[in-house]
C-alpha cells in the first residue's frame, strides 16, 4: 500500500502536503520537549571534565594500539555494533576491521595527531581529529593528512568505539 507524499504513491496536493509538513513538524517539537537532549558542557580550559580526559587517554591508547598492531587491545575497545568507514568509502565491522589488522592488509607506523576536538553528549563523545598517516591501508602504501571522526559510546561503565570514518585532507586550494 503506497502512502500518498512518501515516494510511493501520488504526491497530495500542495495544501495537503503543506499542512502534512506542518503536523510533522509539530510532532517533532512535542516529541523533543517531552526528552529533552542530555549535553554535558566540558569547561573551558585547562579544567576539563573526567568525562573528557578519560576520552583523551582512551584516544591515545588506542594509538598506540594501532601503532604496535595490538588487535588485542583494539578488540576491547570496539564495540561489538562497531562500524569503520574508510577514506575509500569501503565499511569495516569489528571483525573485518581486526582481521584487516591481523593480515597487515591495514598496519600504520605513524599517526601523528595534530588537531583533536573531543565533545561529549551524555554517554556519546565524538572526537574530531587531523592526523598524519604513514602506512598501509587496504593493502595499499598511504602517506598524508587525514581528518577522522570517531564516535565512543558509555556502556555499562565502559567506553566503546562505535562509529569511525577517515577522509583524505584537501587545503582550501583543493576545493572544488
Amino acid at each position: 500500500m503506497a502512502i500518498p507524499g512518501c515516494g510511493g504513491g501520488e504526491p497530495l496536493p500542495i495544501g495537503t502536503r503543506g499542512a502534512s509538513l506542518a503536523m510533522t513538524a509539530v510532532i517533532v517539537a512535542m516529541l523533543c520537549s517531552a526528552c529533552p537532549a542530555q549535553v554535558v558542557h566540558l569547561p573551558i580550559g585547562k579544567n576539563k571534565g573526567a568525562e573528557h580526559k578519560q576520552i583523551e587517554q582512551l584516544e591515545s591508547q588506542w594509538r598506540e594500539a594501532a601503532l604496535a598492531g595490538d588487535t588485542a587491545t583494539l578488540s576491547t575497545m570496539l564495540a561489538e555494533s562497531y562500524v569503520g568507514i574508510g577514506p575509500d568509502g569501503t565499511i569495516a565491522s569489528k571483525t573485518e576491521d581486526l582481521q584487516a589488522r591481523t593480515s597487515g592488509l591495514e598496519h600504520f607506523k605513524t599517526l601523528k595527531i595534530e588537531e583533536e576536538k573531543i565533545r561529549i553528549y551524555g554517554t556519546t563523545a565524538v572526537v574530531t581529529s587531523k592526523v598524519h598517516a604513514e602506512g598501509i591501508y587496504a593493502g595499499q602504501a598511504v602517506s598524508g593528512e587525514y581528518r577522522y571522526t570517531r564516535v565512543w559510546n558509555l556502556s555499562h561503565g565502559q567506553w566503546h568505539i562505535v562509529s569511525f570514518e577517515a577522509n583524505r585532507a584537501h587545503d582550501a586550494s583543493e576545493r572544488r
